[in-house]
């Protein structure tokens, strides 16, 4: 399985667009708010992931992966500094959406 390491630093309001090589058919969407209660299925906004990390594991080839607003490490709070998200590639991450709590959780500013 070919691996790609990726260093993520995020800032609050803004996230970076990366496709790689992703087909449209038979894709899932997986959602990731770090804001989110429910059961962490990653099947909906309000069971969203709480980690990339969590997300970045359930997902295959195809699959999308929408970040909400926040700020995503890839180790806890006192964990590895070096630590890195592995990206599978055909996986589409894209950030900057309102998630939980918002009207339209759906609402995308990745500026």
């Amino acid at each position: 399985m070919n691996l790609h390491r990726l260093s993520i630093a995020r800032a609050p309001a803004a996230f970076a667009v990366m496709t790689l090589c992703v087909p449209a058919a038979f894709a899932d969407v997986i959602y990731v708010d770090d804001s989110a209660a429910g059961a962490s299925t990653g099947l909906t906004w309000a069971d969203a992931h709480t980690s990339l990390t969590a997300a970045l594991a359930a997902a295959g080839a195809g699959d999308e992966i929408r970040i909400a607003q926040g700020t995503y490490r890839p180790a806890g709070p006192g964990g590895d500094r070096h630590a890195s998200f592995e990206i599978l590639e055909a996986i589409a991450l894209i950030g900057g959406y309102a998630g939980v709590g918002a009207a339209d959780p759906d609402a995308n500013d990745p500026a």
